[in-house]
C-alpha cells in the first residue's frame, strides 16, 4: 500500500507565493493538514465544510456583505478547516482588521492571491499534491460536488474541471465541431491545435468521428463516450429537448485517473455543464437584445457630448458560424468582443451596431489622444477572438449626428490602408499619413471637379483599359515592362496605349509634376468610388 504523505497547508502557500500570493493571517496553523479542497461561490459554508478542508474564493456571493464574511471564516474554524485562500483586488480590496485577528486568535491560515491569477494555477499543482499523497478519492470528492458548485461563467466551470482533472485543456464543441468555450489556456491536443472561438477541429476525420459520435449516443443510449489511444477523452453529450447540440471534451493523460472516475462523477459534469452552459446562452440574448435598446437611447441623447470613437473590425475571412437552435453564435461573438473592449481604458459605453463588417461605438468617459486610443487597441490585438482581423479607428467625434460621416470616413481610410499599408493591422487617422488628406479631400466638390477634368478624357475614350494600364504604369514607378508583366500585355502594346494616354490627357508621363497631378487625381476618383 502506498504511503499517505500529508499536504499542509504551507505546501499551499508556496504554491501561492510564487503566483505572488502571501499569508495574510494564521501563521501558526501552517501545519494544519489539507485533505480536500472546494472552490466556495455559495455563502453556506457551515452545510458542506469539513475538517481538512482548504476552502478557495473570491467572495463574490457576500462581496457587499462583510458581516457574513467573518460568518464564514467563524464556520470554518469551527468545523476545523484547514485554512482558506481567497482572491482579492476584485470583490474584496482589503480584508479587513477584524477579519485578521479572529484568524490569528485561532491559528486559522488566511493566504490571498491577486485578483489576476486563475484558479486553475493554484488548483493544478495542489491536485497534484493530493495525487501524490495517494488519496484517491480526492478527485471524485471534488466532481461529486460540482452539481452543487455555482460559477460566474462557462469558462470558470471548466477552468475547475481542468484544474481538478488533469491541468489540460477541457472545451466544449457544438454538434459541427466548432469550438464554444474552452478553459483558461488551451494546449493543443490530437484533435484540435487551437483555441479559437468557433475554430473547427483539426482532426483529419472530424467530420466523420463526429457523425459517429452522435449515432452511437442516440442508438445505444450511452451517456458518454470513452475515446482510448491518442485522442483518450471522455466525449459528454449535452442535449436539449432530446437532441444533441454540444459535445464536452474531457481529454485525460493519466489513464488511472481516467479509470477512477464514476459513473456519478460524470453525471455530475453534464448536468452542471449542461445547467450553466443553457443559463449562460440565455442571460447572452437577453444582453444582446438589451445592448440594442441601449444603443437606440444612447444616439437619440443629443445633449450627450462626450468623446466618441467608432472602431471598424474587418475579418480577412469570415468565420464559420454553426447552424444550431440552441446556440446564438453572433451574440456569443458579439459578447466576447465587447468584453475584450470593456478593457481599453475609460470607456463608459460600448455597441456593436453593425453585423456584416463590425462597427462598434465607444463612448469615452475622458478624452484620450488617438496615441493614447491606438496603444490601448494594440494592446488587447493579441486576444481578439477571431484571427486575421483588421481594425480601423475613426477620429474622436461628440456629436451623434456626425455618426454616419465617421462610418463612412472610417471605412474608406480601412480600404486605404489595406491598400497602401497591407503589412499594418491596425489602422487610424493618426497612422494614415498623407492618405487622410484624400479622405477629405474627396468630400470637397472642387478636389472631385478638378480629378474629373484631368481625367475625363481617358473616360469619355470609353476604352477602361487605358485607366487600367495608366493606374499600373504609375504603381510600377513608369517602368513600362513591368506594369505590361503584370497586365499581361506585350511591350508593344503597352507603349501604344502609353501614346495614347498621353495624347488624351496632355501630360508628359516623365514629368514629375505630370505625375504627381495624375496621382493626386486617381486618389480622389479611388476614394469617391468607395
Amino acid at each position: 500500500m502506498k504511503r499517505r504523505i500529508a499536504v499542509k497547508v504551507w505546501d499551499v502557500l508556496e504554491i501561492a507565493q510564487a503566483l505572488d500570493g502571501s499569508l495574510s493571517a494564521g501563521n501558526h496553523g501552517l501545519e494544519q493538514e489539507v485533505r480536500f479542497i472546494e472552490v466556495m461561490e455559495v455563502p453556506e459554508v457551515e452545510e458542506w465544510a469539513t475538517e481538512g478542508l482548504l476552502v478557495i474564493t473570491n467572495f463574490y456571493s457576500v462581496k457587499d456583505n462583510p458581516e457574513r464574511r467573518l460568518d464564514i471564516i467563524s464556520g470554518l474554524i469551527e468545523k476545523k478547516a484547514a485554512g482558506i485562500v481567497i482572491k482579492v483586488g476584485r470583490f474584496v480590496e482589503k480584508l479587513p482588521n477584524e477579519l485578521i485577528e479572529l484568524a490569528d486568535r485561532h491559528d486559522f491560515p488566511i493566504i490571498t492571491i491577486p485578483k489576476w491569477v486563475a484558479y486553475i494555477d493554484l488548483l493544478t499543482p495542489l491536485y497534484g499534491l493530493l495525487r501524490q499523497e495517494g488519496d484517491a478519492s480526492a478527485d471524485n470528492n471534488a466532481l461529486h460536488s460540482f452539481k452543487d458548485m455555482i460559477f460566474n461563467s462557462v469558462e470558470e466551470a471548466l477552468e475547475y474541471l481542468s484544474a481538478t482533472l488533469n491541468g489540460g485543456s477541457v472545451y466544449i464543441e457544438d454538434v459541427q465541431g466548432l469550438l464554444l468555450y474552452s478553459s483558461g489556456r488551451f494546449y493543443r491536443d490530437p484533435w484540435r491545435k487551437t483555441g479559437m472561438v468557433f475554430s473547427p477541429p483539426t482532426h483529419s476525420e472530424y467530420q466523420d468521428n463526429l457523425r459517429r459520435w452522435k449515432d452511437r449516443i442516440l442508438r445505444d443510449d450511452h451517456f458518454y463516450i470513452y475515446l482510448p489511444g491518442k485522442l483518450s477523452r471522455l466525449i459528454i453529450p449535452l442535449y436539449t429537448r432530446q437532441e444533441i447540440f454540444a459535445f464536452i471534451h474531457l481529454p485525460f493523460h493519466n489513464q488511472t485517473l481516467m479509470n477512477s472516475l464514476s459513473k456519478k462523477s460524470i453525471e455530475a459534469i453534464q448536468h452542471k455543464l449542461y445547467e450553466t452552459v443553457m443559463s449562460e446562452l440565455i442571460e447572452m440574448q437577453k444582453h444582446c437584445m438589451s445592448r440594442v435598446d441601449e444603443f437606440k437611447r444612447a444616439i437619440s441623447n443629443h445633449s450627450n457630448l462626450k468623446a466618441k470613437v467608432i472602431l471598424y473590425f474587418k475579418e480577412n475571412q469570415k468565420l464559420p458560424l454553426g447552424s444550431s437552435r440552441v446556440v446564438d453564435y453572433d451574440c456569443m461573438l458579439q459578447k466576447k468582443w465587447l468584453d475584450l473592449l470593456d478593457q481599453i481604458p475609460n470607456v463608459e459605453q460600448s455597441f456593436i451596431f453593425e453585423k456584416e463588417d463590425m462597427y462598434v461605438l465607444l463612448i469615452l468617459s475622458e478624452l484620450r489622444s488617438m496615441e493614447e486610443i491606438v496603444e490601448d487597441v494594440s494592446n488587447i490585438a493579441d486576444h481578439f477572438p477571431v484571427p486575421d482581423i483588421y481594425v480601423g479607428i475613426s477620429p474622436v467625434f461628440y456629436h451623434f449626428n456626425e455618426l454616419d460621416a465617421k462610418v463612412k470616413a472610417v471605412t474608406n481610410m480601412m480600404d486605404f490602408g489595406r491598400e497602401y499599408y497591407p503589412d499594418n493591422k491596425i489602422y487610424s487617422y493618426y497612422q494614415l499619413g498623407i492618405y487622410e488628406f484624400f479622405i477629405k479631400l474627396s468630400q470637397d466638390s472642387s478636389a472631385r471637379e478638378y480629378a474629373q477634368q484631368i481625367l475625363g478624357p481617358l473616360e469619355s475614350e470609353g476604352d477602361p483599359e487605358l485607366l487600367e494600364t495608366l493606374i499600373m504604369y504609375l504603381q510600377e514607378n513608369g517602368n513600362a515592362s513591368r506594369a505590361a508583366e503584370k497586365l499581361y500585355i506585350h511591350r508593344r502594346t503597352m507603349t501604344n496605349r502609353l501614346l495614347k494616354i498621353k495624347s488624351l490627357l496632355n501630360m508628359d508621363l516623365d514629368n514629375s509634376n505630370h505625375i504627381f497631378i495624375l496621382q493626386f487625381c486617381l486618389k480622389i476618383k479611388r476614394v469617391n468610388e468607395q
